[in-house]
C-alpha cells in the first residue's frame, strides 16, 4: 500500500549542533537554541520525505526476489556442468587470482581506499608533540568556554597595596620574572637571621565573596623562587594561615593549596610572603592567584588538587587578571622542521650574515670576537629529546648556537637556563648532528648563527626535530586555525560553557550562553532615586534584556562582575533601597544596578551626578573640587583625575596631563606613572542561548607525516591593519613602537608575539621583528625603506600580551588514505562556501536588486502571509514583511543582509512588535556596517513588522552572491 500519513512539513533548515552534543543528547536544564531544534525537525521531515519517495511497493520487491532466485538456480546448474579441468585452469590463473604472499599487501591497500578511518584528537593548551603517519588536515570540532576570576587581583595593583612588613620589604621588579613582565621581590630587613613576613592588601582586606550555608572551596596558586634566602612561602591569612610547603629551590616552583571556608568563618583575607634568611636575603613570587572552585565545601575536590602534581595545577588554573574568559583561541602546527627559513630570522643591525636562499646563509666575519648576526626562537617542551643538524663549514664555537630559555624574550639574559647540555658545549654551537634533552625549565630554544673567529661560513639546511632519530632535511610546514571570539562559562564550576563549533555549512558559530560586556562609554548611565550613605547606586537601562535572572534572589551563580581595580563585585539581589555597602551588583528586570563608593567616584555625600558624570566614572575618571584631587566634589569647582592615580594610602596624586576640568568623554587610558585603566566587566547567563556567527577566523591546520609541534593558546589577533611610520635615522618603517609620540604605530593591544605581517594578502617576510623594551608590549617590527610600498596596505597577526585563558581544541584526523581524501573533499567544499562569502563582501553596488527574500536567524521565521524581503535601489534600502516566533532578547541577531555600509557606524530604525491586537509597541533595531540586523533596544514580542522601512545610506553596497 502507498503511504497514508501526511508528511510533517518543516522547511526551516536551522544549524546542525556540534558532534559532542549529538552524541551526548539533551540534558536536564538544557535550553536548546531554536536553530538546533529547527535542524532536527527539518532533518526528520526530509528523511521521511526521502523514505516515501524512494520506498518500493511490496509487489515490486516480490518480483525482484523471484528474478534473483531464478538467476541463482541457473548459475548453480552451469557450475555443475563445468569440467574439473576447466575449474583447475580457472583457479591457477594469476591474472584473475592473487597469491597468498601478495594477499596481505593488497588487502591493506584495499582497506586504505575502501573505508574512511579517523580518530579523535584533543589538543591541550600549551605545546605538545603530535605524531601522524601521513600528511592529513586537522578537522576542527569544538572549543568550550571557560571563565576564571582572580580574587587577589594579581600584581597589576601593587602601587595601591598597603604593605605591612615584619622584618621584610616588598617591591615590584622586572629583572626576575616567571609568568609576566614583573614579579614581587621580598627582602629581609633585620639584624638577626630568622623568618620574616611581608603582607599586603588592597586598602581593605580582600573578600572571598558571598558564602552560603554550604560553605565554599578556594584555591591559592603562586610561583615562588628563592634568591639568596633559605626558603620562602606564600600564604593567606584568614583567621589561620593557609599555604603550601615552603620553597627552597633557586628556580621558580609552583605552590598550591586548596581549602574551604564556612559561612560563619572569616570572609576576608590578606596575602603573606614568608622569607627565612638574614639581612639582605631575597625571594621572588610571581603569578599569584586565588580562585573560587566550588560553591560548597567539596572535600573530594580539595583533596584531589592538594595531591595533584603542582605543575599540573599551574596548567589547569593559570594566572589571569581579574575576570578573564577564553578569548581568540588558536592552534599553530609546525611540522617537518621546527626551524623557519633563514629569510624569517631576525637580523642584527649591520649584520655580517645574510640569507642567500630560504635555508642557506653566508656569514663573512671580518674579525675575531663573538658575533650573532642572525637569530630565531622556537617553542619546545621541557625534559624532551630533540635532534639538531645542519650542513656547511661550521666548527666548534662557530655555527648554530643553541640557548635554552624559560621564556620567549630572546636577548634577555634573565630568561636563559643556567644548566643543561649546551652550557658544556663550546659556544653552545651544534656541529653536524646532535641529539640532546631539554631541561625541566626549558620552554624555548634561542637559535643563532654565532661566530667568534674571522672567516667565511656557509650554513645550510638547518633542522630541528623532536626525538633522537635524524631525518633527511625537510623545510618547515606551518599552518594554523584561529578564531576571534570570546567564550565564557560559570567561573566557579565551569557549567554552561559557550561552545565554538562548525555548522553543517562549514562556517563557524558560537552557541552563546553568556553575555559578556565591557562597561565603557557606549552605554547610558543613570543615578537611581535611592539615597545611600557612603556610596551611590546607579543603573544601566536595558542592559540585561534576555537575562536568566530578572527577578529578586535569582542572580547568584548567573551574574558576575569586576570593577576597575580587578576586585570582584558582590552580588546582592535584593531591592537597592536595602543595600548597605559599595561594590554591589544586581539585575532587576532588564536593568543592571551598581553601588559605587563615594571615595572611588569623588562624588560628595549630598552631590547627585548627572548621566555624563557617571559615564566619566566608568571611563576611568574620579571627580574632585579642582583644588586637591583627594577632595570630593560637593557642588563647587569641578575637575577630574584618572582613577589609577590613587596611592596605597587612598589619596590621589596627579600631574597636569592626568587631570581635566571638563567632563571627560574618552577612556582614561594610561596615566603618567604607566598604569592602565581597565574598565568594569560584566557577565550574565542568558535565559535562552543564541547561535552567533564568528566573523573573523582562519582555517587550514595540517599535520605533516612524522612529528608535529602544536602550540595551543589564546589571545590571537588576526590581520589587524597596521600603520607604519618612517624613522629617518635608520631609513626604516616601524610598527607597534612603544616610544612616546609613536602612538599611531601601536596595535590595538600590546603585542606578546608578532606571528605574521602581510602586504595586502601576501605574507611579507622582509620585516624584522625584534623583542625590545621600546615595543608596545614585547615586540615591534621594522622594514627597510627600500622594501616599503607606500601604496600597499599592511596587516599583522599577533598575540596579545594581556593574560587570556586557553582551552582545549578538539577535532579529528584521518588515519588512512581514504579518510584524508574525504577530508580534503569536505574542506574544499567548505572553502568554496567561505569564498562565496568573501566574494559577496567585495562586490560592487547594483542599481536595483528587486525584492529579495531574507533568511531569518535564531528561531525567527517568515509570517506566511507576508514574508520578510529587502530591496536596494541606488543608496536606498527598503525592507518589508513580518517575522514571528524567535528569540526576543536585546542584541539578538534577526537576519543578515548582503550589504556593506561605508559609514563609521551602522544605522538604527524603529519597527513595531506585538503579540495581540492590544500589545503593539515600538522596537528599536540596528544594522551593522556588515549588514547584521539586531534588536538594539527593548524586548520583542511574538511578531516584528518591518513594513515601511526606507533608509537613505551614502556608500551603500550590495554584496554579490
Amino acid at each position: 500500500m502507498a503511504f497514508q500519513k501526511e508528511l510533517p512539513e518543516w522547511k526551516a533548515a536551522g544549524i546542525q549542533p556540534p558532534e559532542s552534543k549529538r552524541v551526548k543528547g539533551w540534558e536536564i536544564e538544557d535550553r536548546p537554541p531554536a536553530d538546533w531544534l529547527n535542524w532536527q525537525t527539518n532533518r526528520t521531515f526530509e528523511a521521511l520525505k526521502e523514505l516515501q519517495e524512494k520506498a518500493a511497493e511490496k509487489t515490486d520487491i516480490t518480483t525482484v526476489l523471484e528474478e534473483a532466485k531464478s538467476y541463482a538456480n541457473q548459475a548453480e546448474q552451469r557450475a555443475k556442468d563445468a569440467s574439473a579441468e576447466e575449474l583447475d585452469t580457472h583457479v591457477s590463473d594469476t591474472q584473475k587470482h592473487v597469491s597468498d604472499t601478495e594477499r596481505p599487501k593488497w588487502n591493506s591497500a584495499a582497506v586504505a581506499v575502501a573505508e574512511t578511518h579517523s580518530k579523535d584528537l584533543a589538543l591541550s593548551p600549551g605545546v605538545q608533540v603530535v605524531e601522524v603517519d601521513n600528511d592529513t588536515p586537522f578537522n576542527f570540532g569544538e572549543v568550550k568556554g571557560r571563565t576564571l576570576i582572580n580574587l587577589s587581583t594579581g600584581l597589576r595593583n601593587l602601587e595601591r597595596w598597603k604593605v605591612n612588613t615584619t622584618g621584610a620589604a616588598l617591591e615590584l621588579v622586572t629583572d626576575v620574572t616567571d609568568q609576566g613582565s614583573a614579579s614581587l621581590k621580598a627582602t629581609v630587613k633585620a639584624s638577626t637571621p630568622g623568618e620574616y613576613t611581608a603582607s599586603w592588601n588592597l586598602r581593605d582586606r580582600i573578600n572571598f565573596g558571598t558564602i552560603g550555608e554550604d560553605g565554599a572551596s578556594f584555591l591559592l596558586v603562586a610561583r615562588v623562587r628563592n634568591g639568596t634566602a633559605t626558603r620562602a612561602s606564600v600564604e593567606i591569612l584568614s583567621g589561620i594561615f593557609i599555604g603550601d610547603l615552603p620553597v627552597t629551590d633557586s628556580k621558580f616552583t609552583t605552590v598550591r593549596k586548596a581549602f574551604s571556608r564556612s559561612k560563619n568563618g572569616p570572609n576576608t583575607f590578606d596575602m603573606h610572603i614568608r622569607v627565612t634568611g638574614q639581612n639582605g636575603d631575597t625571594a621572588y613570587v610571581d603569578g599569584i592567584r586565588v580562585y573560587r572552585i566550588a560553591d560548597t565545601i567539596d572535600n573530594a575536590l580539595i583533596d584531589s588538587i592538594n595531591n595533584m602534581d603542582r605543575d599540573e595545577v599551574d596548567r589547569l588554573y593559570p594566572y589571569v587578571d581579574s575576570m578573564t574568559n577564553v578569548r581568540n583561541p588558536y592552534a599553530i602546527v609546525t611540522g617537518g622542521n621546527l626551524l623557519p627559513p633563514f629569510t624569517e630570522w631576525e637580523t642584527e643591525p649591520n649584520a655580517m650574515a645574510k640569507a642567500v636562499s630560504p635555508y642557506e646563509a653566508v656569514a663573512e666575519i671580518t674579525s675575531d670576537g663573538t658575533k650573532a648576526p642572525l637569530r630565531t626562537i622556537i617553542p619546545v617542551l621541557p625534559d624532551t629529546t630533540y635532534t639538531i643538524s645542519s650542513e656547511g663549514n661550521a666548527i666548534p664555537g662557530n655555527g648554530l648556537q643553541i640557548i635554552e630559555r624559560k621564556d620567549g624574550k630572546d636577548g634577555d639574559p634573565a630568561g636563559e637556563i643556567e644548566d643543561g647540555y649546551w652550557r658544556s658545549v663550546p659556544g653552545g654551537v651544534a656541529v653536524g648532528t646532535v641529539t640532546f634533552t631539554t631541561t625541566a625549565q626549558t620552554h624555548y630554544l634561542s637559535i643563532r648563527l654565532r661566530f667568534d673567529k674571522a672567516g667565511i661560513y656557509t650554513i645550510k639546511k638547518p633542522l630541528v626535530v623532536p626525538g633522537d632519530k635524524p631525518i633527511p632535511f625537510t623545510p618547515q610546514q606551518r599552518s594554523m586555525i584561529a578564531f576571534e571570539t570570546e567564550l565564557a562559562a560559570n567561573p566557579v564550576d565551569g557549567t554552561n560553557p559557550d561552545l565554538l563549533f562548525v555548522g553543517e555549512d562549514g562556517l563557524q558559530y558560537v552557541l552563546e550562553k553568556w553575555r559578556t560586556l565591557v562597561l565603557d562609554g557606549r552605554y547610558t548611565y543613570e543615578k537611581t532615586t535611592v539615597t545611600n550613605t557612603g556610596f551611590k547606586s546607579v543603573l544601566i537601562s536595558n542592559l540585561a534584556s534576555g537575562s536568566a535572572s530578572p527577578g529578586d534572589d535569582d542572580d547568584y551563580g548567573k551574574l558576575f562582575a569586576t570593577k576597575f581595580d580587578g576586585k570582584q563585585l558582590t552580588v546582592s539581589d535584593i531591592p537597592i533601597a536595602n543595600w548597605l555597602a559599595a561594590d554591589l551588583v544586581r539585575i532587576n528586570h532588564v536593568n543592571v544596578y551598581f553601588s559605587i563608593a563615594n571615595t572611588d567616584s569623588g562624588w560628595g555625600p549630598d552631590y547627585t551626578p548627572d548621566a555624563d558624570e557617571i559615564k566619566a566614572y566608568f571611563l576611568g575618571w574620579k571627580m574632585y573640587d579642582n583644588i586637591n584631587p583627594s577632595n570630593p566634589h560637593t557642588g563647587v569647582g569641578k575637575a577630574w583625575v584618572k582613577l589609577t592615580c590613587r596611592g596605597a594610602d587612598g589619596t590621589w596624586a596627579t600631574q597636569t596631563s592626568d587631570a581635566r576640568t571638563t567632563v571627560p568623554t574618552v577612556p582614561a587610558g594610561t596615566d603618567t606613572n604607566g598604569r592602565l585603566y581597565t574598565p568594569y566587566r560584566l557577565q550574565y547567563l542568558k535565559a535562552k542561548p543564541t547561535v552567533e556567527p564568528v566573523q573573523n577566523y582562519e582555517l587550514g591546520a595540517t599535520l605533516s607525516a612524522g612529528s608535529n609541534m602544536v602550540e595551543v593558546g589564546s589571545g590571537i589577533v588576526l590581520r589587524e591593519k597596521a600603520n607604519p611610520s618612517y624613522y629617518s635615522e635608520n631609513d626604516s618603517w616601524f610598527i607597534n613602537n612603544g616610544v612616546v609620540t609613536w602612538e599611531s604605530t601601536r596595535f590595538q593591544h600590546k603585542a606578546n608575539k608578532i606571528i605574521n605581517i602581510y602586504e595586502g594578502a601576501t605574507k611579507d617576510s622582509r620585516w624584522t621583528v625584534e623583542n625590545i623594551s621600546l615595543a608596545y608590549g614585547n615586540e615591534r617590527a621594522y622594514l627597510s625603506n627600500s622594501y616599503y610600498d607606500p601604496t600597499a596596505v599592511y596587516h599583522v597577526t599577533y598575540t596579545m600580551l594581556e593574560p587570556t585563558l586557553a582551552a582545549p581544541i578538539s577535532g579529528s584526523i584521518a588515519t588512512n588514505l581514504r579518510g584524508t581524501v574525504s577530508d580534503l573533499v569536505q574542506y574544499s567544499g567548505d572553502m568554496e562556501r567561505r569564498l562565496s562569502v568573501v566574494e559577496m563582501q567585495k562586490a560592487d553596488a547594483v542599481e536595483d536588486t528587486g525584492w529579495i527574500k531574507v533568511p531569518p536567524l535564531n528561531g525567527w521565521i517568515h509570517y506566511a502571509a507576508k514574508p520578510l524581503r529587502f530591496r536596494v535601489k541606488g543608496n536606498l534600502l527598503y525592507i518589508e514583511g513580518i517575522l514571528q516566533g524567535g528569540t526576543t532578547a536585546t542584541t539578538t541577531q534577526l537576519f543578515n543582509l548582503p550589504i556593506t555600509l561605508k559609514t563609521a557606524y551602522g544605522c538604527w530604525l524603529n519597527c513595531i512588535t506585538w503579540t495581540g491586537a492590544n500589545t503593539v509597541q515600538p522596537l528599536q533595531c540596528s544594522i551593522t556596517t556588515s549588514g547584521i540586523m539586531r534588536i538594539n533596544a527593548g524586548t520583542a514580542d511574538t511578531y516584528i513588522s518591518f513594513d515601511g522601512v526606507g533608509l537613505l545610506i551614502e556608500g551603500l553596497e550590495v554584496k554579490k552572491s
